[in-house]
């Protein structure tokens, strides 16, 4: 037994003896991940697995292959994705909230900056079909775009007055659609020319809910999720009339569709389709 003055010596006394051997661990999450062709267009994965710092890694979706391993400095993590028509990789990262661009023909990342400084957070980036590139934030709940022709950002604001996390989006002919949340579930129709937003209305029993926390679009169908009930909502573009409503459904995303106008997702841990004509 050690009286409390013995353990004040030990104490005193080990600090001569604490040598940091460093991170343990420097992967341990893959929270971010999209999957497109590249310039010779191969289909590959590109998966953010988080560490110090974050990796953003190449993968061979055929035999499983990593083919190339670069790090994002700066960032721990990423939530945020995505591949423009081009085949250009984008990243929004956390830590820093920077966006960084991976050029396959380069293999070169570089570091574009913090779309909207004093944020902390970028969720989930897409691209529209010109290759402008759109995110979410948090502290501030807003929407960013990066203009890869003039090199710029607009900062479209905070999208709900009060809500903090832009958590999810999507882009369709000119229109985003953003996910919102902190005390209340929102779905927003953003115009990328104006900056016009309209609320697109949910259920009533959906609005107390965290965050819209996913959206797809896919042809003209919106799927948006709605945590904590993991229901997977269904929109047509057509008229923004809800036309499904999908139960106990596990994130992230809807693939794209097959042959047959199928798109997949999961549902209570299974794999399930959802014909697009339905």
């Amino acid at each position: 037994m050690v009286c409390l003055s013995e353990h004040r010596h030990i104490v005193k006394d080990s600090q001569q003896y604490i040598r940091e051997i460093g991170t343990a661990i420097h992967a341990v999450t893959i929270p971010g991940a999209a999957y497109g062709k590249g310039r010779d267009q191969a289909v590959y994965i590109y998966a953010v697995s988080g560490g110090d710092p974050a990796v953003l890694n190449i993968v061979d979706p055929k035999n499983g292959e990593v083919i190339s391993e670069l790090p994002l400095n700066g960032a721990s993590n990423a939530w945020g994705v995505t591949v423009d028509p081009n085949g250009i990789v984008y990243v929004g990262t956390y830590t820093n909230a920077s966006l960084y661009r991976y050029d396959p023909e380069t293999n070169v990342v570089e570091n574009l900056g913090q779309p909207i400084p004093g944020e902390q957070f970028i969720w989930r980036v897409c691209s529209d079909e010109n290759g402008c590139i759109y995110g979410g934030t948090y502290p501030g709940g807003k929407v960013f775009q990066y203009n890869p022709h003039t090199g710029t950002f607009r900062d479209y604001g905070q999208i709900v007055k009060g809500q903090q996390y832009a958590r999810s989006i999507a882009v369709h002919r000119q229109k985003g659609y953003i996910g919102i949340g902190t005390n209340g579930a929102h779905l927003i129709e953003l115009d990328l020319v104006t900056g016009k937003r309209k609320e697109i209305e949910l259920p009533t029993k959906y609005r107390e809910q965290t965050n819209v926390y996913d959206l797809n679009v896919v042809e003209n169908k919106l799927f948006a999720r709605i945590t904590r009930m993991n229901t997977l909502l269904v929109f047509d573009l057509n008229d923004m009339r809800l036309i499904d409503e999908i139960e106990h459904v596990d994130g992230l995303d809807v693939s794209t569709p097959d042959s047959n106008q199928n798109v997949y997702l999961v549902v209570n841990e299974k794999l399930h389709a959802y014909h697009l004509g339905s």
